[in-house]
């Protein structure tokens, strides 16, 4: 990419993105010819016209940067603004320094964004805007076949499938904070009904204390408990330790799978 401008015009550039790049810049002097032609309405009847030449002397700044066989950005779970991590250039215009004018500044200041930024369709919309996690769902409570019932002690608060769904990842995990979800459930068996079976309690520890996964279940009567917290301690995983992720998540996925199985007492 190049990207070439007269010194007249000066930029700031904000760089951003995963992969990593760098700006080569150069000067070099340019000129410019131009011809104006005016004319002198001296005298009713005569019309003089008269074309000037100009030579405008400046420096041209270029910015150039190469960058070859970067994979394609793909949307993931816990990334955060996406856009982050995209690789970009941008060029903000600071300030225009024409000679023999006054200098015009176009830097914004964070006052300036605040008054400005609800004037902003898609941004400021999106901040009045309420009702996020409203969504319809549908709860199965179990099924009875050849006299068993089968249902997720979870019901719809179970995870249903790992976030994490590609084979690699080349940047953060963005949690954006610490997780810790905790759930108790409990559950009165249908009258006739007693326990066949229930899923195996399990602890899943992710890495050196970065989070752990606890399902504790257990019955007495006709009542049945279940407890299951998901921690996560903290904010940001790097892309290296994503394997261990995903497979973490897998593991929780499958236990709240598991269903508990009654039978006809």
């Amino acid at each position: 990419m190049v990207f070439r401008s007269p010194e007249y015009f000066q930029y700031k550039t904000h760089q951003r993105g995963w992969v990593p790049y760098r700006v080569e810049s150069e000067a070099r002097e340019r000129s410019r010819h131009y011809s104006f032609t005016s004319r002198d309405n001296a005298r009713m009847t005569e019309m003089r016209s008269q074309t000037e030449l100009r030579q405008v002397k400046f420096k041209e700044n270029t910015y150039k940067i190469d960058l070859e066989k970067v994979p394609a950005l793909k949307e993931a779970a816990f990334a955060g603004n996406i856009n982050n991590y995209a690789t970009a250039i941008q060029f903000e215009m600071n300030y225009m320094d024409f000679p023999g004018s006054p200098i015009k500044t176009y830097a914004t200041t964070w006052e300036d964004i605040s008054k400005s930024i609800y004037k902003v369709d898609l941004f400021g919309a999106e901040l009045e805007r309420g009702n996020y996690f409203e969504k319809d769902i549908d709860v199965l409570l179990g099924m009875d076949i050849a006299g068993k019932l089968y249902f997720s002690p979870l019901m719809f608060m179970a995870t249903e499938a790992n976030p994490l769904k590609a084979e690699t990842r080349v940047y953060l995990i963005d949690f954006g904070f610490p997780i810790k979800d905790r759930y108790i459930v409990n559950n009165t068996l249908p009258e006739g009904y007693t326990v066949e079976s229930l899923p195996e309690g399990v602890v899943y520890n992710l890495g050196d204390n970065t989070g752990s996964y606890r399902y504790l279940i257990s019955h007495t009567g006709d009542k049945l408990q279940l407890s299951v917290e998901l921690s996560i301690n903290r904010s940001f995983i790097v892309a290296e330790e994503y394997g261990s992720l995903k497979k973490f998540f897998e593991l929780c996925v499958a236990k709240e799978k598991e269903k508990v199985v009654l039978s006809k007492a």
